[in-house]
């Protein structure tokens, strides 16, 4: 006898999109690919050193941002997608929304950020 675990309602409502969470994620990779390629080839000469720091942070960002988006493919590809990976819960439909590389739940977000804060 198998037994079964049933979803939450949210996590039926992100499993019912995946293919729209997938395709978005698939375009921010498409795009971060693109900056990064753009970023790489057109570093401007005859910066201040103020501007350099600002275009090398708009790379690493974008570097970053590629990588995340990556993982969040990984993880669809392997069935955790929408799980947060510190307490296990689902994350919120409307977090995945506006944010679809998200590793973990607006709680454990929030806990993250602020213990970073406080240098913990």
């Amino acid at each position: 006898m198998t037994t079964r675990t049933l979803a939450a309602p949210s996590e039926h409502r992100v499993t019912g999109r995946l293919d729209e969470l997938r395709e978005a994620l698939i375009q921010r990779r498409n795009d971060r690919i693109k900056q990064i390629a753009e970023l790489t080839a057109e570093r401007p000469t005859g910066l201040a050193d103020s501007q350099v720091h600002v275009f090398d942070a708009v790379r690493c960002a974008a570097i970053a941002g590629l990588a995340d988006t990556e993982a969040a493919l990984q993880r669809l590809a392997e069935g955790c997608y929408g799980r947060c990976e510190q307490c296990g819960s689902p994350i919120e439909p409307e977090r995945l929304e506006v944010l679809p590389m998200a590793m973990r739940c607006t709680s454990c977000q929030y806990e993250q950020e602020a213990a970073a804060w406080r240098g913990s």
